[in-house]
């Protein structure tokens, strides 16, 4: 479809139904979508707790996707984020319209954010409106390696001063300089939480 000014163009296809009714429940059979940088296929139901849509999203540009970021992941400033290869989250959607999860493994090749090129990242990644967390994360630069896993408490998808947060993380030959740009590391200072655990 042709794009509205300042909008995101879209191709492509989608065969499936919806059912409407106390719970709406949409089925498809075969569904993919295209902009200029990314793909997103999906096949499954999604609307009713028992349902599960897979889904394969594939993009080389983090802009197109830049405004959607900001309704799930809410910041005080925009993320400094340039993909330098393809990222690529393959996973699941399940739940009702109003309470959704997001269940899948991301992982992406080299990338910029703040101010360093990082050569690469994969975790297992979990999202709810009502809570977040990454599991066997693994954030690559030259010759070191940060693993963690986290979760955090949310409130209609944004992490709010309440918020309880579990942080592990284990650094490898990491500058600090990098481990304080590093994208999945939250401050130190907005944890709210004392269940937090680092090594060096």
């Amino acid at each position: 479809t042709e794009a509205a000014p300042g909008g995101l163009p879209l191709n492509g296809r989608a065969q499936g139904s919806v059912a409407l009714g106390r719970e709406t429940l949409v089925d498809l059979q075969d569904a993919r979508i295209s902009t200029p940088h990314s793909t997103l296929e999906a096949q499954g139901a999604f609307g009713t707790p028992q349902s599960s849509l897979a889904v394969k999203m594939v993009t080389s540009d983090f802009d197109e996707w830049r405004s959607l970021s900001k309704i799930l992941i809410e910041t005080q400033k925009p993320l400094s984020l340039v993909l330098r290869s393809k990222a690529v989250f393959t996973g699941k959607v399940s739940g009702t319209f109003s309470h959704p999860e997001i269940d899948g493994h991301l992982e992406a090749g080299p990338f910029d954010y703040g101010g360093w090129l990082w050569d690469g990242f994969q975790a297992n990644i979990f999202g709810a409106p009502d809570q977040t967390r990454i599991s066997s994360g693994r954030l690559e630069l030259g010759a070191s390696t940060l693993t963690l896993d986290a979760q955090a408490s949310l409130i209609r998808w944004t992490l709010h001063r309440d918020s309880l947060i579990h942080l592990k993380a284990a650094a490898r030959e990491t500058p600090v300089a990098g481990l304080r740009a590093a994208p999945c590391l939250p401050r130190f200072s907005d944890m709210v939480s004392p269940c937090a655990d680092a090594t060096a």
